[in-house]
């Protein structure tokens, strides 16, 4: 039970880093083509 929880958190962070790379890769996307 404790282990699914951490795995859980870990799995919500990466996803949550996953976001921000592609947020950050889309805005230099857009800066790029304006």
């Amino acid at each position: 039970s404790r282990n699914g929880r951490l795995q859980l958190e870990i799995k919500r962070i990466e996803s949550n880093t996953d976001r921000q790379v592609t947020f950050s890769k889309r805005r230099n996307g857009f800066i790029k083509k304006a």
